[in-house]
Formats: C-alpha cells, sequence, structure tokens
C-alpha cells in the first residue's frame, strides 16, 4: 500500500496522502509520511539506507531519532535551497 505521493509540477507540488494513515490506528505515520512527502517536494530522492526518512518505507515518527531527523533536515534545506 502506498501510503503518499508527491506531485511536482512546475511551481507547486501536491501531496497526497492515503486515507487509511488518515483515519485509524495507522495514524502514527501520518507526520512521517508527510516529512517524506515534503522532501520529495523540495527534490530529494529516495534513501538506499533503510532507517531514514527518504527509504521507500516509512516507519513511526518514534522510530526515528534525532540523527535521522537532523539527516533529513540538513538535505531538505540544501535541496530547498534554504
Amino acid at each position: 500500500m502506498r501510503a503518499g505521493f508527491a506531485i511536482i509540477e512546475e511551481e507547486h507540488c501536491t501531496i497526497e496522502i492515503s486515507n487509511t494513515i488518515l483515519t485509524g490506528g495507522n495514524r502514527s505515520f501520518l507526520k512521517p509520511v508527510l516529512w517524506h512527502e515534503l522532501g520529495h517536494c523540495a527534490g530529494l530522492p529516495h534513501d538506499s539506507k533503510s532507517g531514514e526518512l527518504m527509504f521507500s518505507t516509512t516507519s513511526v515518527t518514534p522510530d526515528y531519532g534525532a540523527d535521522v531527523i537532523g539527516r533529513f533536515i540538513s538535505s531538505f534545506l540544501l535541496a530547498a535551497g534554504l
């Protein structure tokens, strides 16, 4: 099942999130899926290392330590030109 999807067009990016993530017991996936898709909007590709926010499979938020989130933020800022 696809949790989210980023559609990048010229000057904007649309993020689609699965209804399954927004309702029921899967809500703990909402933040990391949003972060992941925002990463795609900034131009980040999937990461080949399991456990990273840009890896193709997402974990629940508490599974990501400060180091993982810090790497994501640094990569996001660089990719977004901020």
